[in-house]
């Protein structure tokens, strides 16, 4: 329950948080999902494979802000870390958080850039620089479930309304709390508004596979 349910909350929580305090980036995902819903009454599934730019925000988004910020793991040998030797069934832990804004590997870590994660400017990274699902074969085993859910709920919320953050309600570093999940101790607060162009809403916001 907690795997299929707080991590996706926490996902979706902080992508619109982001959307909404970059509202450029916010628009360039509206009209993608826009002129998908103009010709169709209800989102299909092919259709979330036509959203390229709101899958580079939801990457940027889970990058800045982790959905699970540490993981465990038990070494299944002996390893030899930057000079330092770990024993077969060391207990450790992989801070995803710190990782995901390492300037060693991030340009500029706390820049939102979705464009980051274009095919071009994603050539020679590290292939675990980036790992929001954990990596290898402990890796989330409801990753593509979980994304399709996510790009649906976005989809269906972008469409609909604009979304804003007040300066007073802006998260900052010492609000956020790494408990399983990437909270904040204040809550997450984004204004949402109906969008003017109720003539092109779809009938039903669900999605047909």
């Amino acid at each position: 329950m907690f795997a299929g349910l707080d991590t996706v909350t926490s996902a979706l929580c902080w992508i619109l948080y982001c959307l909404a305090l970059y509202p450029e980036h916010q628009k360039k995902c509206q009209k993608e999902i826009d002129l998908i819903l103009e010709k169709n009454e209800s989102l299909q599934w092919t259709d979330l494979c036509n959203v390229p730019y709101l899958k580079l925000c939801m990457n940027e988004a889970m990058r800045l802000y982790s959905p699970v910020p540490i993981i465990c793991r038990s070494s299944d040998k002996e390893y030899d870390l930057q000079g330092r030797t770990f024993p077969p069934d060391t207990f450790l832990y992989i801070n995803i958080f710190a990782l995901h804004r390492n300037p060693h590997v991030w340009k500029n870590p706390e820049v939102f850039d979705p464009l980051r994660f274009s095919d071009e400017n994603s050539k020679g990274r590290p292939l675990n620089a980036f790992i929001p699902f954990s990596s290898g074969i402990r890796n989330c085993i409801g990753q593509n479930f979980a994304m399709t859910e996510i790009k649906t709920t976005l989809a269906m919320i972008l469409h609909r309304f604009e979304l804003t953050v007040s300066e007073d309600k802006i998260v900052t570093m010492e609000d956020l709390l790494t408990v399983l999940v990437l909270r904040s101790k204040n809550g997450v607060r984004v204004n949402i508004t109906p969008r003017n162009h109720n003539h092109i809403l779809p009938k039903r916001g669900c999605l047909h596979g």
